[in-house]
């Protein structure tokens, strides 16, 4: 369309209200949000760190809110003005830096209290709950766990224990016996018994057949072992049929004095009555009780024999005892018989632990003793006893362990067991956190006393894999740190920190995140506010406007000598800033030297040597330059691209502006280009004469005029362009790192 200067005022007017309008609206926004900030903080801090003071909370607040709705409006032109300025570029990085580090901490400290209030609110009524649950969770692991570590622990002692036993008795067979010199006449101790039927008679008549084969028939170490043990289970048997015929005796004993009586009784009667009948019914009765008392009288000489047959058998046996050393505590056989005590109780479903301490501590005494009384000896048997002594003492050590872990296994059953039974308290009961610190510390007590497994020493070949690697696993400092984390994050009063860090490490982390996100949106709204600020003001939409005929012809010599005067006095106005793309305009002059190609070029209007690695030609015109290997580039595709910002919508990524065989000029603020008449031009469906708008652009925007017949290169500012607009082949809009801008031009001239 054409240009018109009352179309181009309109139609900034009609952008600039809008604009003003938007901002105006955004501004008002920015301000509720602050305002809602400033009571969430003022609440997170009163709860949690000026309690007592919310005077002081809502100062502070207010304090922090005023410097994050200033520098959420601002901070972006701080930001701009401070890098402007004419000093050292470090100093500068520096109070940026700083800038943005007070920035962050401000930030930070009103969306934390913000986000500890929010969460707190959404957390009312149920985080009690929660945590009672959590706590039972992490409680119920490592009880379960300990069991586990206990009941395997235990499975590994007892197969531990039996194999020491039995290394025990392999070693007790090695130590010499006291029975060497046992000599008797078996033949006339098995005919002591042979006519008698008592049960004492039974008895021996096992113990003398054994004794005859261990030291006449075949005397041999495991024979008299053999003999020993059935000596001792005779003895134990005599002992128990000894106190059964004295009770059976008791009672008969009692029947017989009971009988005497009825008889004395019932003569008083017979003689005191008044008639036949009564007397002839009364000696009836007496015949019966006198038939009792005979019958008493028999069963009493009988159990008498009895016992009279074992108290001899008992003494007999105690000489064999003696004389097989049974009656010796540090005799070889007394030992084994110990040890067989052990391995019998301990092959019970249920061991007593007690009796295997006892029998154990016993043991290891007599060993003790037998070794005393054997230091004037030489050979094997001192070093038996030494061995039996130092795995004795281990046994005794594993023992105790046992015991220990038997009754950590009861006790960790009798938790388990209320376990079951305890219910989730309510929400108004106050009373579930002293219950669970107090069944927290209780089972940190069980486990702290539980005994540690050490894989080096230990022989795992009786238990399982799944048991191997519970026993590995089990780390019970590691246990007790959990409960006491469990204590410390849901049991325990917090600061503001910790409990924000609570609520979002917790399983139930949603609604802690929700009010994260709330709490970060109210003040980090504010900025995105300053972002969209700036770049309003920095660049406007894109408007087709009319063009300027009242522009001078161009004159490219002329131009060039008038730009050449005016360098000096305007080159501070048009300083060099940073763009998105680097942009080299290469001569075609070179040299070469030991292979390197340098090239003529212009950088920014200054002309340079540009070192290049790359084995291809670089011929005249402008090159894009590789940013990461910056002796590279790659010639500009002659292809037109209209310049997109990055505010103008999502759809389009930015991109530099290359615009071909047209003038560019500049009119009040606007970039203009005007295709030629039949050059190529992207608005195919309008006439190719009419100007139209490109984009605004600040006035001393440098603008790199390169005459390639020329050879010439001079910078000149954009406001430049309303008085000498430039006929170009080849015009290069380059946009600063933000996107938001144009910051230079680079012109090929058409000549």
């Amino acid at each position: 369309m054409k240009m018109d200067k009352r179309n181009i005022e309109n139609t900034a007017k009609t952008v600039g209200a809008g604009e003003k309008s938007g901002s105006q609206l955004l501004q008002f926004a920015v301000i509720c949000l602050a305002i809602a900030s400033f009571f969430t903080t003022a609440q997170g801090m009163r709860s949690y760190i000026f309690n007592g003071e919310p005077t002081i909370a809502y100062m502070t607040s207010g304090a922090i809110q005023g410097i994050l709705l200033a520098l959420s409006m601002n901070l972006p032109r701080f930001m701009r003005r401070i890098w402007n300025e004419k000093s050292n570029v470090f100093i500068k990085a520096i109070i940026e830096i700083v800038l943005l580090i007070l920035t962050g901490i401000s930030l930070f400290c009103s969306s934390w209290f913000s986000y500890v209030y929010i969460a707190e609110t959404v957390h009312k009524g149920s985080w009690d709950t929660d945590s009672e649950l959590l706590v039972q969770q992490i409680y119920r692991n490592e009880l379960y766990d300990a069991s586990d570590y206990s009941k395997a622990y235990r499975t590994y002692l007892e197969a531990e224990l039996g194999q020491e036993i039995l290394n025990l008795q392999s070693l007790a067979n090695q130590l010499p016996t006291q029975a060497s010199d046992f000599n008797m006449d078996w033949e006339s101790e098995q005919q002591q018994y042979a006519s008698d039927n008592t049960v004492a008679s039974s008895y021996m008549a096992t113990v003398i057949n054994q004794l005859k084969l261990a030291f006449e028939t075949a005397p041999s170490q495991e024979n008299r072992d053999l003999a020993a043990q059935a000596v001792t289970e005779a003895q134990t048997n005599i002992e128990a049929a000894l106190e059964n015929e004295q009770t059976s005796l008791d009672g008969v004993e009692r029947n017989l004095s009971t009988y005497n009586d009825q008889i004395n009784t019932l003569s008083r009667q017979i003689t005191n009555a008044t008639t036949q009948a009564e007397a002839a019914r009364l000696r009836e009765t007496l015949g019966r009780y006198q038939e009792m008392q005979s019958t008493a009288a028999a069963q009493q000489q009988t159990i008498q024999q009895e016992i009279s047959a074992l108290r001899n058998a008992q003494g007999r046996l105690n000489v064999y005892a003696v004389n097989l050393g049974l009656s010796n505590s540090t005799s070889s056989i007394s030992i084994k018989r110990n040890l067989l005590e052990m391995q019998t109780e301990l092959f019970k479903d249920d061991p007593d632990v007690d009796s295997l301490r006892n029998l154990a501590t016993e043991t290891f005494a007599n060993l003790r003793n037998a070794e005393s009384l054997s230091t004037d000896s030489e050979g094997e048997s001192s070093l038996s006893y030494s061995n039996l002594l130092t795995q004795m003492n281990t046994l005794v050590l594993n023992l105790n362990d046992y015991a220990n872990v038997k009754s950590i296994e009861t006790v960790l059953y009798d938790l388990t067991n209320k376990l079951r039974n305890t219910r989730t308290a309510s929400i108004n009961d106050e009373e579930w956190k002293p219950v669970w610190q107090m069944r927290i510390e209780n089972l940190k007590a069980q486990i702290s006393a539980l005994p540690t497994f050490v894989t080096s020493s230990a022989d795992v070949s009786e238990i399982t894999e799944s048991q191997q690697r519970i026993l590995t696993g089990f780390d019970r400092t590691k246990s007790c740190a959990n409960l006491d984390n469990a204590t410390r994050r849901y049991i325990n009063d917090h600061n503001a920190l910790e409990q924000g860090t609570i609520y979002l490490t917790s399983p139930y982390r949603g609604l802690a995140l929700f009010a994260l996100v709330l709490a970060f949106f109210l003040d980090l709204s504010g900025f995105v506010f300053g972002i969209v600020d700036l770049g309003a003001k920095e660049s406007k939409n894109d408007l087709r406007i009319g063009g300027n005929s009242n522009q001078e012809t161009m004159d490219v010599p002329k131009i060039f000598k008038s730009m050449k005067e005016k360098v000096g006095e305007n080159e501070s106005q048009w300083s060099i800033r940073p763009t998105a793309n680097s942009y080299k305009v290469v001569t075609g002059n070179f040299r070469c030297e030991d292979g390197v190609y340098y090239y003529g070029v212009f950088e920014n209007g200054i002309h340079k040597e540009w070192e290049v690695v790359d084995d291809h030609a670089y011929r005249e015109g402008i090159y894009l330059v590789d940013n990461v290997a910056a002796r590279k580039g790659v010639a500009l595709s002659e292809k037109h691209q209209d310049v997109i910002f990055s505010n103008q919508g999502f759809e389009k990524m930015p991109q530099d502006g290359v615009y071909l065989n047209g003038t560019l000029s500049y009119h009040e603020g606007s970039l203009l280009f005007e295709a030629e008449v039949g050059g190529k031009s992207h608005k195919s469906t309008e006439s190719s004469a009419s100007p139209y708008y490109i984009a605004n652009v600040e006035e001393y925007v440098p603008v790199h005029c390169y005459a390639p017949k020329r050879g010439e290169n001079i910078t000149q500012p954009a406001i430049d362009l309303a008085k000498f607009p430039m006929k170009v082949k080849v015009a290069v809009l380059a946009l600063n790192p933000d996107c938001t801008r144009i910051v230079a031009m680079y012109l090929i001239l058409r000549e």
